[in-house]
């Protein structure tokens, strides 16, 4: 029953969200398994730069978000997560920006 609760809320999270409905590249259902799970256990980003971070030793697109954002492969074929996973990533990303400017500063 959860599941289906879930799934709703996430449903009409980006349904009144519209930069959400027009993403680009393809999305891959194996690629989003994987990214929600290292999400799951904790991981954090690392080498973050403008354009890419690494995540869990993928090397992830981080720029332009939501469209292209949380998308790896090279320009030819590049997958993507769901749009649960990448707000979720971008959240993680945040969050991560944050504690390295705070280390930083201390």
């Amino acid at each position: 029953m959860n599941n289906i609760f879930n799934k709703i809320y996430w449903f009409l999270f980006f349904l009144i969200r519209p930069h959400f409905w027009g993403l680009q590249n393809e999305y891959n259902e194996k690629l989003d398994t994987a990214l929600r799970k290292k999400l799951e256990e904790g991981r954090k980003f690392t080498s973050i730069n403008k354009y890419d971070a690494s995540f869990g030793g993928l090397e992830l697109w981080i720029a332009n978000y939501p469209y292209a954002c949380m998308s790896v492969g090279n320009s030819t074929n590049e997958l993507r997560p769901s749009r649960e996973v990448i707000y979720k990533l971008n959240k993680q990303l945040k969050n991560d920006v944050v504690e390295k400017v705070l280390e930083e500063l201390t």
